[in-house]
C-alpha cells in the first residue's frame, strides 16, 4: 500500500459542485491501477469517491488557481472510449484525448456535493 493510502480522512476542496482530494496521489496509474486505487479510497475514506468523467475534468481546467492543475499534469478519466482506451485530460494543453489504458497518468478521485435541505413553510 503506498503512503498515500495510509491516511484514514481524506482532505478535500469543492469546485462546480464536485468535491476532489486536495492532495492527489503523485504515482502515475495505468487505468486499471486507477481504479484500484479509488477503491482503496472508497476503504480508508468517504464511499463515494469515483474518477471524474472527461466533461468534469474539462471543467477544472477552468479553475482560477493553475498550481493544482500543474502538479497533475494529465489525469485519467472515468469515461472509456472503447475496452483498450479512456480519455485523459492534458490540464497543460486543456486538452482531452483517448489513451491506451496501459499507459500511466496521475488521478484525480471527486465525489458529488450533494446538500440535501429540506424547508419547512408555516
Amino acid at each position: 500500500m503506498n503512503a498515500h493510502m495510509t491516511h484514514t480522512m481524506v482532505e478535500t476542496l469543492s469546485y462546480k459542485g464536485m468535491i476532489y482530494e486536495r492532495y492527489p496521489s503523485e504515482e502515475l496509474y495505468t487505468w486499471n491501477e486507477a481504479i484500484k486505487y479509488l477503491n482503496q479510497l472508497k476503504e480508508n475514506s468517504m464511499k463515494n469517491w469515483r474518477l471524474a468523467t472527461v466533461e468534469e475534468l474539462e471543467k477544472f481546467s477552468t479553475m482560477p488557481n493553475k498550481k493544482f492543475l500543474q502538479k497533475l499534469e494529465t489525469s485519467w478519466s472515468q469515461t472509456e472510449e472503447n475496452n483498450l482506451t479512456a480519455w485523459v485530460m492534458n490540464f497543460k494543453e486543456n486538452l482531452y484525448y483517448p489513451r491506451d489504458k496501459e499507459c500511466k497518468f496521475r488521478v484525480l478521485c471527486v465525489q458529488d456535493t450533494t446538500l440535501k435541505r429540506s424547508i419547512k413553510f408555516f
